[in-house]
């Protein structure tokens, strides 16, 4: 699948013989709207090698939430809508009148289905408090924990959850809370990676950056919160009782080592997603997981990064979008 996100034949991605990075993040920075205040007061953190994370159940999220991280999610929010021919959703709803967004980070996804649907009631919920201040008047964030029973109401339009691995244990329950959210011919929509990093060639073989997706995995997996998952949503979707499920497949080059414009593109994004964000994803997760010491994930983590930039490494990931729909 050279530059289609259509599921079919995969045919090897083709690599750029003349490659330069793309230059420009001007449209990354999303200016918050300013029409409604944010009203949670929870407000806790903790600070850990020199990273801010939640303060609540530390084992249910591995990430910081501090503004790197937050950079990082609204640039992957971007490099998505790259992935999504520029839609927030795949799945055929016209005209949302209640729509849940699960995991809502930055709100940057909530704000953007707010502004573009205005007619829409739209609830984003997340552990962390780190949504912006003034949101559109149709918008509403709030702090809750969503492996615990969801109160959020129901007879939603659409449940969207994204770049949510690594966050739950159990698939199943959150899915099932998803469909009893749903009002009858709503649908859950999901938007995820695959790991680990795959490569058409043999040019990730003994590289860092390959063993870095082997050990997050590992750590994911003591953890009990799986980051291989996203190949199993389909079957999970029509397990918890959903129909007419489809899969589309994406592909995100690790740098912009692609001859595709298109993919060279979603490359430079995932390069600067990293360079900014591999610390965080995989500090927590090193030192406590796999009991590695602060130093030696350092030196490890400055390995992967001279990989990421090396454009003689052909890996990428595969992304799955799956939505289904409550009967």
């Amino acid at each position: 699948m050279a530059a289609s996100d259509n599921p079919g034949v995969m045919h090897p991605l083709d690599v750029d013989d003349q490659p330069a990075e793309d230059s420009g993040l001007d449209d990354v920075v999303h200016e918050e709207s300013s029409t409604a205040s944010l009203t949670s007061s929870i407000l806790n953190y903790r600070e850990e090698n020199g990273r801010r994370y939640h303060a609540y159940d530390v084992e249910k999220y591995q990430l910081p939430n501090d503004e790197l991280e937050q950079e990082r999610l609204d640039i992957t929010h971007h490099l998505w809508l790259l992935v999504q021919d520029n839609r927030l959703f795949r799945c055929p709803l016209k005209r949302p009148i209640r729509v849940l967004d699960v995991g809502t980070g930055t709100g940057i996804w909530a704000i953007d289905v707010a502004d573009e649907h205005p007619q829409a009631e739209v609830i984003g919920i997340d552990i962390s408090p780190i949504q912006p201040s003034w949101v559109p008047p149709n918008l509403t964030f709030q702090v809750d924990d969503l492996e615990k029973t969801w109160e959020f109401g129901g007879n939603y339009d659409l449940v969207f959850i994204r770049s949510m691995i690594g966050s739950f244990k159990s698939w199943p329950s959150i899915f099932g809370q998803a469909f009893l959210s749903l009002g009858s011919g709503g649908f859950v929509e999901v938007q995820d990676h695959q790991y680990p990093l795959v490569c058409d060639d043999d040019t990730i073989e003994n590289t860092n950056i390959l063993q870095w997706t082997k050990h997050l995995i590992e750590a994911a997996k003591r953890a009990e919160r799986s980051i291989t998952v996203a190949k199993d949503f389909e079957k999970l979707l029509e397990e918890a009782g959903f129909v007419d499920v489809k899969v589309i497949k994406g592909q995100v080059p690790m740098n912009a080592w692609p001859k595709s414009k298109q993919l060279k593109e979603r490359g430079f994004f995932c390069r600067h997603i990293l360079d900014v964000g591999i610390e965080g994803i995989s500090m927590r997760y090193f030192t406590e997981k796999l009991s590695w010491s602060v130093e030696e994930a350092t030196v490890f983590l400055a390995s992967v990064r001279k990989d990421v930039s090396n454009l003689d490494i052909h890996g990428y990931w595969w992304t799955y979008t799956v939505y289904g729909r409550k009967p």
